[in-house]
């Protein structure tokens, strides 16, 4: 399955999810080939972010 068809099976279809990639130097793969989605709960990531630059 692509990314696509997990993120619409799990998050409805006006929710922001983000898929992150750390450093490498800071993975934690408990699991070859997984992929993680996030969703900020309460915010958008957008207002996450503004807020750093304020």
């Amino acid at each position: 399955m692509t990314l696509k068809v997990h993120k619409d099976i799990f998050f409805a279809d006006e929710e922001e999810v983000y898929q992150i990639h750390p450093k490498k130097s800071e993975y934690v793969n408990l699991s070859e080939n997984c992929l993680h989605l996030w969703k900020p709960i309460g915010h958008e990531l957008g207002e996450l972010v503004e807020k750093r630059y304020e």
